[in-house]
Order: C-alpha cells, then sequence, then structure tokens
C-alpha cells in the first residue's frame, strides 16, 4: 500500500511539471520595482524615485507626472518578447497610489504587436481593480488571454496609464507605481494529460484489486448504494481509506475516491494529512 500511494503521488505531480508561471517583469527582470535607480527598460515619463519609508517594495519606485493644458494623463509602459509556445495567458499585478493632487483613475492596456506592426488585442479579465487612493498603495492584478492569431514573431507590451478626469490647467497631478510583475501562464501540456490519464489507471487499478464485489457483510451479501471500505493501519507509518459509491452491477462502478495518508506517530485524531487525491470516474 505504501508502494502505491508513492506511486499515485508521483502520477499526481506530473501534471504540474514545467507549469510554473514565467516572469516576464518582476522585482529583479525588467526592473518591475525600480530597484535598479533608473527607469529603463520603462519607456514614457516615469522616474524611479527612491524613499524606502514610501516605497510598497523595497526602496524605489516610479514616478508619474503631468500639467495641463495638454493631456491630463501618464503612461509607463514596456515591449518584451513572448512565445504563444509558454502560453497564451498573462496576468499583470502592480501596486499604484496617486498623489496629494494627484490622477483620479488608472487603466491596463496589454497587446502584441505582429512582426509588420499589426496589434493584436488580448480579451481582458479584471481580477482585483480597486479605486486609485491618495492615501495607501491598492494592489491591482489583470488577466490577458491573447488569441489563437498570436503567432509571437512580435512584441508584447504592457501599458499601464494615470489620467485626470476634471484637470486644471496649471495643476501638476501625480501618480506612484511599484511591485510590477507580469507572468506568462502555461498552457497544459501533453506531459500533463498523460499524467492524469496515468492517476486514473492507478486508482482504477486500485480498485479492482481491493474490492472485486461490492457486496459488503453488513448488507447480507447485497450490494448497496453507498459503502464505506476502510483497512485497517497496518504496521507501516502509512494507512489508506477510501470511499466508494457501487452500483447492483457484477463489480462496483465507482465515482470518487479518496485517498488518504496520516502520521501515525500522533494520535489517532490529530494525524495529520500529507495529501488527498480526488479522482472522477467510472469503470
Amino acid at each position: 500500500m505504501k508502494r502505491l500511494l508513492v506511486t499515485v503521488s508521483l502520477a499526481m505531480s506530473i501534471p504540474f511539471i514545467g507549469a510554473s508561471q514565467g516572469t516576464l517583469i518582476g522585482s529583479s527582470t525588467r526592473n518591475g520595482s525600480f530597484e535598479s535607480g533608473v527607469s529603463a527598460p520603462w519607456l514614457g515619463d516615469v522616474v524611479a524615485t527612491q524613499n524606502p519609508s514610501f516605497a510598497s517594495q523595497g526602496g524605489w519606485y516610479g514616478v508619474l507626472q503631468s500639467s495641463p493644458p495638454g493631456a491630463s494623463r501618464e503612461i509607463a509602459f514596456q515591449f518584451l518578447t513572448a512565445s504563444p509556445n509558454d502560453g497564451r495567458t498573462f496576468i499583470a499585478t502592480f501596486d499604484a497610489r496617486a498623489g496629494a493632487i494627484g490622477f483620479d483613475s488608472l487603466s491596463v492596456d496589454f497587446f502584441s504587436r505582429s512582426g509588420d506592426g499589426v496589434f493584436i488585442g488580448a480579451n481582458e479579465v479584471p481580477l482585483v481593480f480597486p479605486v486609485l487612493s491618495s492615501s495607501e498603495w491598492r494592489t491591482y492584478q489583470v488577466q490577458y488571454q491573447l488569441p489563437a492569431s498570436w503567432s509571437g514573431d512580435g512584441e508584447v507590451s504592457l501599458q499601464i496609464l494615470f489620467s485626470r478626469s476634471d484637470a486644471v490647467s496649471g495643476t501638476t497631478y501625480v501618480g506612484y507605481l511599484d511591485s510590477v510583475t507580469l507572468q506568462q501562464v502555461p498552457e497544459p501540456s501533453i506531459t500533463a494529460l498523460l499524467g492524469l490519464a496515468g492517476l486514473l489507471a492507478i486508482c482504477r487499478l486500485c480498485v479492482r484489486e481491493r474490492w472485486p464485489n461490492p457486496a459488503h457483510a453488513l448488507d447480507g451479501g447485497i450490494p448497496s448504494r453507498f459503502h464505506v471500505l476502510r483497512r485497517s493501519p497496518a504496521s507501516s507509518d502509512v494507512h489508506c481509506s477510501a470511499v466508494a459509491a457501487s452500483s447492483h452491477a457484477p463489480r462496483p462502478h465507482l465515482t470518487h475516491v479518496a485517498f488518504l495518508t496520516h502520521l501515525t506517530p500522533l494520535p489517532p485524531m490529530r494525524r495529520l494529512p500529507l495529501f488527498v487525491i480526488f479522482a472522477t470516474f467510472r469503470g
């Protein structure tokens, strides 16, 4: 049984191999927190400023300001490379706040530009997007999905825009930006799908070996719609419990199987679950 649980746990880990998010912009990648002391590679009128007591993260942050007449808005943006082989979903996260006399709105854009200059827009899903505040830093998070037409032969761009709706000529409006991250989320791979298929096969094999007959002694040999089958803890430090729903067929048609492992040195009511695996299938 210990070997079975180890095998199942390895099968569960396969779908997540290589599934970690790729960081395109971060605190130490492309100056996401302005800790380099300069604004590059950020473009637009953003100035890196040092003040550890004010920064959202670290000691530096970006300052954007605009003085009408003219547009009462300012933008910070980057162009960078990305490949559709690494996923078409992107998540942008950053901290922002307005100055005492500051911008009153914030918008974010993400798109791709092909090699011949054609812009490809992304579907936008705001995950966390509070009202811009002048009294505190607030965290923003937006998810973007580039379409299948994105081939990766051009660059992608993240653009963060501060603006003022009722700007007064001669007044300087200020906004602050910090802790910018841009994550590219990989799509499930063939390896992941094979891992899930392997997990289902292992669970089904376990069921066939341990529950060849759904009849239970408490039911007089007649299978019921619900059985609880439990193996008593062995001398090893791992034990297994399973809950199965069966039918009146010659062998059980399982709908859910749950495996739990525990540390047996602890008292029964205080055993620590190491992991829980839920698999859904029909035999």
